[in-house]
């Protein structure tokens, strides 16, 4: 992607041990956690997607993005955040912001790292479910499968379009919190794609300590997933238009102040006479 900065990612072996995947909260009540992950991770626990991408990155830099996953997950175990709040809004604009800057920070090949990390995840869920014995387990691996397969399918499209993903994460990346989480709460088809990213990352990140957590969290995720796939399409649109506009509002902010001028000019020379 160009004009986006790029640390140096390392690639990681398939031993790498990291975890959880991405975003924060959703719940009947207000939260988001991370909490250290069980000795006996299971084999989804130990390959989530945005743990193994902080993997990737040479420290300081890949351990200051997993303490700020983790302690924007960590309350969400003990206060969970209600569906459709401003407090849950909240949460998943601090997930979209640290995306952005992730996304900033790999450069271009942001987008097909994600899906490399993200199609390891949905392997090792279906391992996971394989070998689970209780049924309420299995079908909480396979809504997090399910979940995990649709945020591929929007990684696709980041993936096809590289220049205009450094553009839209570029813009995203300085915005504040707030007004990131006044969009997302002003949309449903918004809030249910943090939604669903929340309550993925919270299932990984804790799934194996607490298979009821486990399974709320996996329902959550799967419930928000349903409206994301409904409005792929119109992701897809917004995607294309946001594009358009910011690369149109930026237009400018390389020019020299003698291309300004030159430009302002012909504007002139356009402008009829009111002789």
């Amino acid at each position: 992607m160009r004009g986006v900065g790029r640390a140096s990612p390392k690639r990681s072996n398939d031993g790498d041990s990291a975890r959880l995947d991405s975003s924060a909260a959703n719940r009947e009540a207000p939260p988001r956690c991370v909490v250290l992950a069980s000795p006996m991770m299971s084999a989804a626990a130990q390959n989530a997607p945005l743990p193994r991408i902080f993997a990737r990155l040479e420290d300081p830099e890949g351990a200051e993005f997993a303490r700020r996953y983790r302690a924007m997950l960590a309350p969400l175990l003990v206060e969970p955040v209600p569906d459709g709040s401003p407090e849950e809004a909240s949460v998943c604009a601090e997930m979209t912001l640290l995306t952005a800057q992730l996304f900033q920070t790999l450069g271009e090949d942001a987008a097909l790292l994600f899906q490399e990390d993200f199609s390891a995840q949905v392997d090792a869920l279906f391992k996971s479910q394989c070998e689970a014995a209780e049924t309420i387990v299995k079908l909480a691996y396979a809504h997090l499968s399910s979940c995990l397969e649709v945020q591929l399918e929007i990684l696709s499209l980041y993936a096809e379009n590289p220049d205009a993903t450094a553009v839209v994460f570029g813009e995203v990346a300085k915005r504040s919190p707030e007004s990131i989480a006044s969009v997302i709460h002003a949309d449903p088809a918004v809030r249910s794609l943090g939604s669903m990213t929340v309550a993925v990352g919270v299932a990984l990140e804790f799934g194996d300590a607490h298979p009821s957590q486990l399974a709320f969290w996996a329902k959550r995720a799967v419930s928000a997933s349903r409206n994301v796939r409904a409005h792929l399409h119109r992701f897809e649109q917004d995607f294309r238009g946001m594009t358009a506009r910011f690369r149109a509002f930026r237009a400018w902010d390389n020019w020299d102040e003698e291309e300004i001028e030159r430009e302002l000019s012909s504007w002139k020379l356009l402008t009829p006479s009111r002789a």
